[in-house]
């Protein structure tokens, strides 16, 4: 078996175990990369302080800045679930919004006559509806999001396996 081959092999074992775990684990496994992201966020904050402190990088921005990525990544390393939250009930809030201008929107198609303003009526409805939801239940909808992707990922795994097995 060729390097190449094997590498391909692994690399699509791994993609298929990353997938099982983002259907079976949503909320855990968005909870897991949220504490990575805020792990990357304290190492960048901590290299900005020390470039600003022990290496003469006279830039007081740079400092402000660092030292606002320790905090943001410290309360995305403790409370990762917290954000998975605060996350969707903002995309929700933003897509409720959106919903209600463009049902507004939708009405003034009605006024002009236009023959499709029912469905964009319909669609409007849907999207502040989808909106609420998320707000209201944003771990659920976060599972749900996270899922689906652990199914994309899945196929995509699964794919890679067949084509590296056959070549």
């Amino acid at each position: 078996m060729s390097k190449t081959k094997l590498i391909s092999l692994l690399a699509a074992v791994f993609v298929i175990i990353i997938g099982v775990a983002l259907i079976l684990a949503p909320v855990q496994s968005l909870a897991g990369a949220i504490r990575i992201i805020g792990i990357i966020f304290i190492v960048l904050g901590a290299v900005g302080a020390v470039s600003y402190l022990w290496l003469g990088v006279n830039s007081v921005p740079v400092l402000i800045i660092s030292i606002l990525a320790v905090i943001i990544g410290v309360i995305f390393a403790a409370r990762p679930y917290n954000m998975v939250s605060l996350i969707h009930v903002f995309a929700g809030i933003i897509i409720a919004l959106n919903g209600i201008v463009n049902l507004m929107g939708a009405f003034n198609l009605k006024s002009q006559n236009t023959r499709r303003w029912k469905a964009a009526v319909i669609m409007s409805a849907l999207a502040i509806v989808l909106g609420v939801i998320i707000i209201t239940k944003p771990i659920a909808a976060a599972a749900t999001l996270v899922r689906v992707i652990g199914i994309i990922v899945l196929y995509n795994g699964f794919t890679s396996l067949m084509i590296a097995l056959k070549s």
